[in-house]
């Protein structure tokens, strides 16, 4: 047997599968498989944009307008073609508002309801912060009326000692 043969061909066996669970990694993480499906779904949109203007709105505006070509994209004065301009510009504009009332619109009322709430939950955690401070002032103010009580009375007998409050003792 060649010990040789074999060891190369165990190695590029594992630095294939090496590639191949790096790419799988890779592509199976949320941010590419999430723009892999945004790819997809903007195609098809753009074909249903282009099928609803070429089949809807085009006729229409031949229709409208008394043209005597069956679709924008025909339409010409002399040499200059600017039908398809046309086609192509109402494809851009109805495409901008399509997705700014469906997509747009509504993600912008998330967002801010998210903020709202994150902020809600900041001024929570802030007045509990701020309760929380008021209750250990007052029970350092407490602790160091107690203090100077007790230092101003003298012990009266050998069984009466100080005992400082924990939360001001220097360790």
């Amino acid at each position: 047997m060649n010990y040789k043969n074999i060891f190369y061909k165990q190695l590029i066996m594992n630095k294939a599968t090496d590639i191949y669970d790096g790419f799988k990694e890779y592509f199976l993480r949320d941010d590419v498989f999430r723009v892999a499906i945004a790819v997809v779904f903007g195609k098809i949109f753009a074909e249903l944009v282009a099928s609803i203007i070429g089949d809807v709105i085009s006729p229409l505006i031949s229709d409208v307008f008394n043209l005597k070509a069956d679709s924008l994209q025909e339409l010409k004065y002399g040499h200059i073609k600017y039908g398809n301009f046309l086609y192509y510009l109402i494809i851009f504009i109805v495409t901008i508002l399509v997705l700014y009332f469906i997509f747009i619109i509504p993600l912008n009322s998330i967002i801010q309801d998210k903020r709202s709430q994150s902020q809600k939950h900041e001024d929570l955690q802030e007045e509990r912060m701020r309760k929380f401070i008021e209750k250990a002032t007052e029970e350092l103010d407490y602790l160091k009326e107690q203090r100077e009580k007790s230092d101003s009375k003298s012990p009266t007998s050998s069984t009466e000692f100080k005992v400082e409050p924990f939360l001001t003792r220097e360790f």
